[in-house]
């Protein structure tokens, strides 16, 4: 069985024949080629095709920074009242998106080809951390069906902010396993980096990554709890995994602190939206509410009766080289879709005309 398990780990980390490698990229680049072709058609789309309020606030933003210059620590959102400020996420994909209306797009089309490259980024990480864990063939098959899934088609161009977040958690986990394994500095930088992105641009996405993250078992790690837990316990994983949460709570209290100063978005902080949020008790013990959650996995993602997926999970997980990791971590399985968003009745006109929109002084 040790013999085995050496074997399947030699297969795993030694590099492939320069004509597979090759074969390899190939199918990578051309799976992401055909993911963006297909998409084309739809960019020029104006942003009221679903969740339109929430594509039309992160556009806005996107769009005044464009024209008044960019401002990470006080994004503008002159739709709730002076000081025309209500900070959510951290700004960083509507000043990516500001960079690509420079470049001549209009906003429309600048929101949905950040969000598209953010897509396409996000599926270049699932590629790279399934094939580290679970090996090329896994990797190629979770990739197909990251970029191919009916939710995927949707929402992969949306002008929301929620690809960034996801690129950013697969780079956070991809790139802290690295580090747990080669122990390379760079991957722990890398680590650190990915999850600001991740955590700042949207937490609620990022928290939980640090769980396969710290669960994973690193092929330098021996075996007993003692050994487990000293792994567990190194400072530069801490410092990979404390940081991001660090950053995120800095802003989170500075986004609160904004809105709280404005009776018009003080019923917006972070206090005041945990139900929202997170929801209730209540709400998870509805069997109508699991049934609509299993009916969307079953008709966006997998295509097949969602109860399926864990004998699927427990199927490929028996089948996958044992790679260094728990078992349940090496199934070829994809984060098919960022968090859930907001949604909104309200009928958007978009884009604003310019003649509507508030101005404030410049000092503010």
């Amino acid at each position: 069985m040790v013999g085995t398990a050496i074997r399947h780990e030699v297969e795993r980390t030694s590099p492939p024949s320069g004509t597979r490698r090759r074969w390899e990229a190939a199918a990578v680049l051309a799976l992401l080629l055909l993911a963006v072709v297909v998409r084309l058609p739809t960019l020029g789309q104006p942003l009221v095709e679903h969740h339109e309020f929430r594509q039309t606030q992160t556009a806005y933003t996107a769009l005044l920074f464009h024209e008044d210059g960019v401002d990470l620590l006080h994004p503008k959102l002159p739709v709730l009242g002076e000081p025309f400020e209500a900070p959510f996420e951290f700004p960083l994909f509507q000043a990516v998106a500001a960079a690509a209306m420079s470049w001549g797009l209009s906003p429309d089309v600048a929101m949905r080809t950040s969000a598209l490259a953010c897509f396409v980024l996000s599926a270049v990480l699932l590629w790279g951390l399934v094939r580290h864990v679970a090996g090329r063939r896994a990797a190629l098959v979770a990739l197909a069906l990251f970029l191919f899934s009916p939710f995927a088609l949707l929402w992969s161009r949306a002008s929301l902010i929620e690809y960034l977040a996801v690129a950013g958690a697969l780079g956070w986990l991809w790139a802290g396993l690295l580090w747990r394994d080669r122990r390379r500095p760079a991957y722990a930088v890398a680590a650190v980096v990915a999850g600001l992105v991740c955590m700042l641009v949207k937490p609620t996405t990022g928290a939980l990554w640090v769980l396969p993250l710290l669960a994973y078992t690193a092929a330098t790690e021996r075996p007993g709890w003692r050994d487990w837990l000293r792994a567990r316990l190194d400072p530069v994983l801490g410092l990979i995994v404390t940081v991001p949460f660090l950053a995120a709570l800095a802003w989170t209290r500075h986004a609160d602190a904004v809105k709280a100063a404005s009776d018009a978005t003080a019923w917006l902080t972070s206090a005041h939206l945990t139900t929202w949020n997170f929801g209730t008790l209540d709400q998870r013990l509805v069997l109508g509410n699991w049934s609509r959650i299993v009916g969307r996995m079953t008709t966006q993602l997998t295509l097949y009766p969602a109860w399926l997926l864990p004998l699927g999970a427990r199927s490929a997980s028996g089948r996958a080289p044992p790679a260094s990791g728990p078992r349940w971590l090496r199934s070829p399985c994809s984060p098919s879709s960022p968090s859930g968003t907001s949604t909104s009745s309200t009928t958007t006109t978009w884009p604003p005309s310019r003649r509507s929109r508030p101005r404030w002084p410049a000092s503010q």
